[in-house]
């Protein structure tokens, strides 16, 4: 989960977190699909979408997964803030 600078939905809700979920896929793939939701502060869903990475975008992949944030974020467009630390 990444937080990002706040969206303001319809009805007084505002986006606050980017949760990002990868399908799986097997391991002699060469694209995979990945979930992406908009959250409250309370965890409540705002907005959901799928997109499937490319074949170039999932050769990048290697093993930071904040990468595949930075790819979700960049189809919404959102603006992340703080990203857990990998380690």
């Amino acid at each position: 989960m990444a937080k990002i600078q706040e969206v303001q939905f319809p009805f007084g809700e505002v986006a606050t977190d980017l949760i990002v979920y990868v399908q799986g896929f097997p391991t002699n793939s060469s694209y995979c699909r990945i979930q992406y939701l908009l959250t409250s502060a309370t965890g409540k869903q705002l907005f959901s979408d799928y997109y499937t990475l490319t074949e170039e975008e999932f050769q990048g992949w290697g093993e930071d997964n904040t990468y595949i944030d930075q790819i979700a974020a960049a189809r919404i467009p959102v603006v992340i803030i703080d990203e857990p630390i990998v380690q």
